[in-house]
C-alpha cells in the first residue's frame, strides 16, 4: 500500500538535494569542457612543434545543418571538406576537417588546399589555414561551471539544517552533511 509517507520522503530528498544535484552537474559540464579545452590546446601545440605543411586536395566539400539541441535553441551549420595529400615518401593520406564559411568557400573541388599533418603521426592532419582556437572557447565554460560548483556548496549549507560553511568560516568540504 502506498502511503504519502514515501512521496513526502521521495519530495524531500529532492528539496534538501536541489543546489547538490545542481552543483554536480555544472561540474561534471566544467569538467567537460576543461579536458576538451585542455585537448585541443595540447593538439595545437603538437602542431606547433612538430607539424609539417604540404599541398593537398580538396576532395569533398560539405554543409551539413545539425537540428537544435539543449545547448542552441538553433541549428548549427558545419561546412566539411575531405582531402588527400602525400607524404615526402610517398604515402597518401586522407583526411576530413570542418571549417569557418569563409574558408571553406574559398575552396573548390579538386582544388589545392594547405595542409598540415603531425610527422610522428601523418593520419593526424588538419587544413591548416583554419582558424584554431577552439580551446578557447572551453575556458569561459569551464569557468562558468566551476564557479557555479564552488558557489554551490555556500548555498547547499545555508539551506540545510546545519550552520552553512560560508558563516562558520569553513571551506564546504569540512562542513557536515549528515542530518536527518
Amino acid at each position: 500500500m502506498d502511503t504519502g509517507n514515501d512521496k513526502k520522503h521521495v519530495r524531500s530528498f529532492w528539496q534538501k538535494n536541489v543546489m547538490l544535484i545542481f552543483g554536480a552537474v555544472w561540474l561534471v559540464l566544467g569538467l567537460g569542457a576543461l579536458a576538451g579545452g585542455a585537448y585541443a590546446f595540447r593538439l595545437n601545440q603538437r602542431y606547433a612543434r612538430e607539424g609539417v605543411t604540404v599541398e593537398g586536395v580538396v576532395l569533398t566539400r560539405s554543409v551539413s545543418v545539425s537540428r537544435a539541441g539543449v545547448r542552441t535553441k538553433t541549428p548549427t551549420t558545419h561546412h566539411d571538406v575531405t582531402y588527400r595529400f602525400q607524404t615526402p615518401d610517398g604515402t597518401t593520406h586522407e583526411g576530413a576537417d570542418s571549417l569557418d564559411e569563409d574558408l571553406w568557400n574559398s575552396l573548390r573541388e579538386q582544388g589545392p588546399v594547405t595542409i598540415q599533418y603531425l610527422a610522428s603521426d601523418p593520419s593526424t592532419s588538419r587544413v591548416s589555414d583554419a582558424s584554431r582556437d577552439t580551446w578557447l572557447r572551453a575556458v569561459p565554460a569551464a569557468s562558468l561551471a566551476a564557479s557555479a560548483a564552488l558557489l554551490w556548496c555556500p548555498i547547499y549549507g545555508a539551506g540545510s539544517k546545519q550552520p552553512a560553511a560560508i558563516e562558520t568560516g569553513r571551506s564546504c568540504c569540512c562542513a557536515s552533511r549528515h542530518w536527518a
